[in-house]
């Protein structure tokens, strides 16, 4: 798109040949510690990344550190990074199955409930498509927003997301047993109806100042902003899958009118609703 080479891509590792989570395995280009500099560094890993051994790499990771490379992690690679003290004082992103695991072996590590986060040469994200995300995001860091666009389009993800944009919350069937699990469940049976915070306090046995403790350490969010989120993620499938309307959608994801629910999307995604409706054929 550009017409000259803009990335020079490497794929590293610690062994010849490096096997993923599934079926497919890669060659890497380079095998540690023989590593040459670097400016980007992004971990990737299958579901082992709170115990994989980084000490091949780390004194690499180190070096590229105080020599001002960025450094970050997709999913849940964001457990070898804290592990090796790489996001000590950095916000972070993780896989939203993660995030329970994450905040309890890593509690001084704050959790953001967003799909990626870049912050002072730091690179996370929720993996999956959020993974696609944060590299354009990248892409308008480096070269302006229209080629981030353009590779978007070539990607059929034609609108480019923010770090805030709607990811799914964890359900309460993925948390552990306990009183947060206990007020997710409650919490779900509130998307059609007002926030009841006392009905969280009874399900979940915790007053409302260690709620909202436990709920921040845990899912990186209050019980309310937790609600919130799941009621604009019901809102996206329903504009996605249905042709409600939007008043319509409104009431069913517990607004008041079509109006209080424009504008909580709008602020959430930087989006009209009707923007996430899918074109007619």
């Amino acid at each position: 798109m550009t017409g000259q080479p803009f990335y020079d891509l490497k794929v590293i590792g610690c062994d010849p040949i490096v096997p993923s989570s599934g079926v497919l395995s890669a060659r890497p280009d380079l095998i540690a510690p023989a590593l040459p500099d670097m400016d980007r560094i992004i971990l990737l890993s299958g579901g082992d990344a709170a115990t994989v051994d980084l000490a091949p790499l780390l004194p690499w990771l180190r070096k590229m550190d105080r020599m001002g490379a960025e450094i970050g992690a997709a999913a849940d690679g964001a457990f070898a990074l804290a592990r090796a003290g790489l996001l000590n004082s950095r916000r972070c992103a993780v896989h939203w199955t993660a995030r329970a695991a994450f905040a309890t072996r890593f509690p001084e590590i704050p959790l953001e409930p967003s799909l990626w986060v870049i912050e002072r040469r730091r690179l996370t994200c929720a993996g999956g498509t959020a993974a696609l995300d944060m590299s354009l995001e990248l892409i308008a860091l480096d070269a302006g927003a229209a080629l981030a666009d353009a590779v978007a389009d070539w990607f059929s993800h034609t609108r480019r997301k923010g770090a805030g944009a709607l990811g799914p919350p964890p359900p309460a069937a993925t948390l552990p047993e306990g009183p947060i699990r206990a007020a997710v469940t409650a919490l779900e049976q509130q998307i059609e109806t007002g926030f009841d915070v006392h009905a969280l306090e009874t399900e979940s046995g915790l007053g409302r100042d260690a709620l909202e403790r436990r709920f921040n350490a845990i899912l990186g969010e209050g019980p309310a902003a937790y609600l919130r989120r799941m009621r604009l993620n019901r809102a996206a499938e329903l504009l996605q899958s249905t042709d409600l309307s939007i008043a319509q959608i409104a009431l069913a994801c517990g607004y008041a009118d079509a109006a209080a629910f424009s504008r909580a999307f709008r602020t959430k995604t930087g989006s009209a609703p009707r923007n996430l409706r899918r074109p007619a054929h």
